[in-house]
């Protein structure tokens, strides 16, 4: 596209709602976290306009005929003569975002033991994120040609948008975990003449762009490319009666806590989050996406695969689940606890030799609650193997509980997989119903 030839602008504004943390990593590192998010000077979350054009390009990629629309985006042809043909500049212009904040919080996380599926010791990192439920706006610009069908570009923008909405792709790190994922709040989207005065001036008028189309989006499984889409699954658990599950942390929830004589040496993990039908975050414990994603798939798809395909077995692994140079393709979200039950227990250590008392701990476990879970697995990766990857983790879920079509009984003994920090004696939890789907 020769960026002279441009006569024509879609002008679009989109508010999204952040419906898990946000992690943006700015590179400051210090004694209280070891990443920070990326703020302005007076405390506002900054996006810059790459990061949003940068998604806008992964979401139109898994649509079907959108090459010509993603390859002037970023990412500059060159003819014969190696000469750039849309003279070297993007048609997609996206505006820096300052995030209304809903507030921070410090995630402490810990390295996973992939053998044992418990935390490592002295691996413990913290990263600073932004709570859900604040709204962020995207305001853009795609110029386009006369000979363009404006409209058919503004039904794959708002495709992408859905594919956004789903959750398959997001912003900021963390794609593993969870975090980043955008609900699509408002729209706004129309036309500009450019060769027309009145509507060349409002290029940037960004605020007198109504966000007043409508913000639920239409399907558009049918526009994802079939090499490009993505299984869903949604798992329904509960923490097993009678059991102790320790996700734990070493951050209290003062407001809870305030009135104690003596805290506990441990704490059910808890976050900011966004539940069922609320508008506003609040603070919930959690099972969170890590520890699931770690000690209970990686783990046991690992000793299968060590059973089966020894000699394929950390190639798989890292590229299911992620390694240095590249990153996994599978992620869970983090899972609030409805209806929490909490209880405090002390416990003492006992020498190996003498049996007598060498110290005394406690910790804060929870005995009772729901949840429900996420898992999401990337289709549109090459070499990856997703359809057995997908196979192992629909077996897990069958064996942990039924599926919610055929009913099938457990096969695994009740106990096998296990979640928290103390897995040898508690964690126990059991899966009433999941679903999945595949769009593409």
């Amino acid at each position: 596209m020769n960026i002279l030839k441009v006569n024509g602008c879609i002008h679009f504004c989109v508010d999204f709602k952040l419906r898990t943390p946000l992690l943006l990593r700015s590179g400051d590192e210090g004694e209280f976290t070891d990443s920070a998010i990326e703020r302005t000077a007076d405390g506002r979350v900054h996006i810059n306009g790459y990061v949003w054009a940068s998604l806008l390009r992964r979401a139109l990629s898994r649509l079907k005929e959108t090459e010509n629309l993603v390859s002037r985006i970023g990412r500059y042809q060159r003819n014969e003569k190696k000469q750039i043909d849309n003279l070297g500049v993007s048609t997609l212009w996206c505006g820096t975002t300052l995030g209304s904040p809903a507030g921070s919080d410090v995630r402490h996380g810990n390295r996973i033991n992939r053998k044992w599926g418990a935390a490592v010791g002295k691996a413990l990192f913290s990263d600073e994120v932004e709570n859900p439920g604040g709204i962020l706006t995207l305001e853009g610009n795609l110029f386009c040609e006369a000979q363009d069908n404006a409209n058919a570009i503004i039904q794959q923008l708002r495709g992408a948008l859905w594919v956004i909405h789903e959750g398959i792709e997001n912003i900021g790190g963390g794609w593993s975990y969870g975090c980043g994922r955008l609900e699509v709040d408002k729209i706004g989207i129309e036309i500009l003449n450019l060769t027309d005065p009145l509507q060349r001036a409002r290029l940037w008028d960004f605020p007198g762009l109504a966000n007043n189309q409508p913000a639920i989006l239409d399907k558009a499984a049918h526009m994802i490319d079939a090499k490009r889409g993505w299984t869903k699954l949604h798992v329904e658990g509960r923490i097993e009666p009678g059991q102790l599950l320790a996700i734990h942390s070493s951050q209290p929830d003062y407001e809870k806590y305030k009135d104690w004589s003596h805290l506990p040496d441990t704490f059910v993990f808890r976050g900011m989050c966004l539940d069922k039908g609320e508008v506003k975050p609040k603070l919930m414990p959690l099972i969170t996406g890590k520890s699931f994603r770690q000690a209970v798939l990686s783990t046991a798809i690992e000793r299968q695969l060590m059973t089966k395909r020894y000699a394929e077995c950390d190639k798989l692994r890292e590229r299911w689940f992620g390694a240095t140079d590249q990153g996994g393709i599978i992620a869970v979200l983090d899972a609030p606890i409805r209806n929490a039950a909490f209880e405090v227990l002390h416990r003492i250590q006992l020498c190996e030799h003498s049996f007598q008392n060498i110290q005394l701990f406690s910790g804060e476990y929870l005995t009772g609650g729901e949840f429900d879970l996420e898992i999401l697995v990337d289709e549109g990766q090459e070499n990856r193997e997703t359809k057995e990857l997908i196979g192992y983790v629909k077996d897990i879920l069958t064996e942990i509980g039924p599926e919610a079509e055929t009913k099938q009984k457990k096969e695994a003994p009740p106990g096998w997989y296990r979640l928290g920090a103390t897995t040898t004696c508690t964690g126990q939890f059991s899966i009433k119903e999941w679903r999945a789907y595949h769009v593409g």
